[in-house]
Parts: C-alpha cells; sequence; structure tokens
C-alpha cells in the first residue's frame, strides 16, 4: 500500500516534501509487477491533476550481497506502464552504509556505478546517491532531481542540435550534388549549341554556294562587267 509522508523542507512549512512510500521489491506479499502498476497508477493520477511527481528515489541496501540488476528491468517497466507520461527523475540511492565496513561499502558502490548501473547513469542519466542518515544526504538526494533534469534537458537539447546538424548537413550534400548535375548538364548543353551553330554554318554554305556576298558587291560586279559607268556622289 502508498503511503503519504509530508515532511518540512528548508526553514518554510509552507512547502513541505512529500513523500509517497511504496512497499519494497521482493516483498512476499506482492510481486515486483504489482509494485510497479500502482506507482504508475499514481503517477498518472497525479499528471491527471496537473501535477508532477518530481522525483522516483529507487533505494538499494549496500549491504546486500547480491547487486541488484532488477533496477533497470524495473525502470524500463515502469516507463512502459506510465503510457506516453515522461517518467519523473530517477536517483539510485543507496541505504545502509552503518552496517558495512567502509572499504568493502565503497568496494560494491563501484560495482555498481561502474557495472550493474552504468547504463542507467550514463544513458538514462538516473542519478547515483549515497544516504548515510544525515539531513545534508537528504538534501542532496532531493536536489538531485534538479540536476538530474538539468543534464536530461541539456543532453535533449544536444541531441536535437546534433539531429539538426546530421539533418542540415545532408541537405548541404543533396544541394551541392544536385548543383554539380545541373553545371555538367550546362557544359554538355554549351557543347551541343557549338555543335549546332557550326552545323547550320555548314548547311547556310551549302545552300548558297560559299560564302555569302553582299548585294553591293553583286552590283558593282555587273557595272564593271556591263562597262556602264558608275554613278558616285
Amino acid at each position: 500500500k502508498l503511503q503519504v509522508v509530508r515532511a518540512p523542507w528548508g526553514t518554510n512549512d509552507s512547502h513541505p516534501v512529500v513523500f509517497i512510500d511504496t512497499p519494497g521489491f521482493r516483498d512476499t506479499s506482492k510481486s515486483d509487477i504489482d509494485i510497479l502498476v500502482s506507482i504508475s497508477e499514481f503517477v498518472k493520477k497525479v499528471h491527471a491533476l496537473k501535477s508532477k511527481v518530481a522525483l522516483i528515489i529507487y533505494l538499494h541496501r549496500i549491504t546486500d550481497n547480491r547487486v541488484g540488476s532488477s533496477a533497470s528491468k524495473n525502470i524500463t517497466i515502469l516507463a512502459g506502464l506510465c503510457d506516453n507520461i515522461e517518467l519523473p527523475s530517477i536517483v539510485l540511492v543507496t541505504t545502509m552504509w552503518g552496517l558495512v565496513d567502509a572499504g568493502r561499502g565503497a568496494q560494491r558502490e563501484e560495482e555498481l556505478r561502474e557495472i550493474v548501473w552504468r547504463e542507467l547513469i550514463r544513458e538514462q542519466q538516473c542519478g547515483f546517491e549515497r544516504f548515510d542518515n544525515s539531513m545534508d544526504s537528504v538534501h542532496r538526494i532531493i536536489l538531485s532531481s534538479n540536476r538530474s533534469r538539468r543534464t536530461s534537458r541539456n543532453n535533449r537539447a544536444a541531441d536535437a542540435n546534433q539531429k539538426l546538424m546530421e539533418d542540415l548537413t545532408k541537405k548541404r550534400e543533396e544541394a551541392r550534388r544536385k548543383l554539380k548535375e545541373i553545371s555538367q548538364q550546362k557544359k554538355a548543353l554549351e557543347l551541343e549549341v557549338e555543335s549546332l551553330e557550326k552545323r547550320i554554318d555548314d548547311v547556310s554554305k551549302d545552300i548558297h554556294g560559299g560564302p555569302t556576298i553582299s548585294l553591293s558587291a553583286i552590283v558593282r560586279r555587273w557595272v564593271m562587267k556591263a562597262r556602264i559607268p558608275a554613278i558616285t556622289s
């Protein structure tokens, strides 16, 4: 069953932080899928009220010998159950640090960060924090939602710019290809026009029996042949 817990935030209690406590995974009375369905239904109800869940905190005991690789599967299932609603920021939090040797705990934390949850942290931009039973760690975990959202927005903007750059580059290359084709077609047409003009000249010479003679030259020849004095002004 989901339980609502209100907690003061900072020095002003008029804006408390509202936590929704859910049953833990591997619960004896509920399956993981039942818990994920209840969480998704709550997210959708909040969304229908024109509000939103700011942060999902995924708790993992650092004392567990079995490192939970199910986080990635559960988050993927949750995203599918939430339909088209964008998931809130997600932060993966390790707990119970007081019950484990510091060196052993650090080793498990590194394993979670670099192997088990590597894709969630680097690809899906999930936060990764440590809860050490202090208020400072609580503040750090809650504020990580803002960092995660900023990172997510920046990554989406970078992805959009990268896609735009790829599209523009593709269009530029297509325009260059068409321009090259037009240039080649223009050169071929110019050669064709030059060849046609030469053929026209050749045909014209054949029609007139040689070079074209002006009318004044014909008259002068006729005058000289008839021995008629040319009239000059």
